[in-house]
Order: C-alpha cells, then sequence, then structure tokens
C-alpha cells in the first residue's frame, strides 16, 4: 500500500515549496485567477448588500449603517447591529445626537 501524500514529510516539503517558488513568480491578479476569485471584493456602499438608513429625528440618510453608526457614536462603530435592529423593529432606538444627546430613531431608505 502507497503511503499517503499527508502522510510523507519530504513529499509534503517538497510540495510546499514548489507552491512557494510558483507564488513568488505570480502577480496578485494571477494568484486570484488561479485560486478561483473572481473580481475584487467590494465594501462599503459600493457593496450588494449595502442599504441606505435614515435617521427619523435629523431626517439625514447615510449610504451605509456603519457611515450612520460613525456619526450617531462619535466615531464609535460598535452599534452598527443595533442601528439595523432598530429598522427591522427588534429595538426602538440606537446611538445619540452628536449635539441634543437625545435617543436615535431608525429605518432603512429606499
Amino acid at each position: 500500500m502507497k503511503a499517503s501524500w499527508a502522510s510523507n514529510p519530504e513529499r509534503r516539503k517538497r510540495q510546499s515549496d514548489l507552491m512557494k517558488s510558483l507564488n513568488a513568480k505570480m502577480t496578485f491578479e494571477e494568484r486570484s485567477a488561479h485560486s478561483g476569485m473572481k473580481g475584487t471584493h467590494r465594501t462599503g456602499k459600493d457593496s450588494a448588500r449595502a442599504r441606505k438608513v435614515q435617521c427619523i429625528e435629523t431626517g439625514q440618510i447615510f449610504d451605509t449603517i456603519i457611515e450612520a453608526a460613525k456619526w450617531s457614536n462619535h466615531g464609535k462603530i460598535s452599534s452598527k447591529s443595533h442601528i439595523s435592529d432598530v429598522c427591522k423593529g427588534k429595538r426602538k432606538t440606537c446611538g445619540k445626537h452628536p449635539i441634543t444627546n437625545e435617543p436615535l430613531h431608525w429605518r432603512y431608505y429606499n
């Protein structure tokens, strides 16, 4: 019975060295195409999953929940999931107005 690839340390080392040398010679685009990646990963407002949200108190519209969280929490983004919970009706408020300090209500903006 043949020894498996994983149980042969010499073969595993040769394979690892070969892959390192190939990756060193390839550009990022070639490695991406080789690994099956399609294009670049879009984030922020360019993401297909991004949704605009509106602050009901101010009427201000944000391209993403993260932008809204930064504004309502004075630069912190720890409450981004709470804004989506407010939009879904699971919570009443999230964050406070930067000037008046009043609790904020949110909704998805279509």
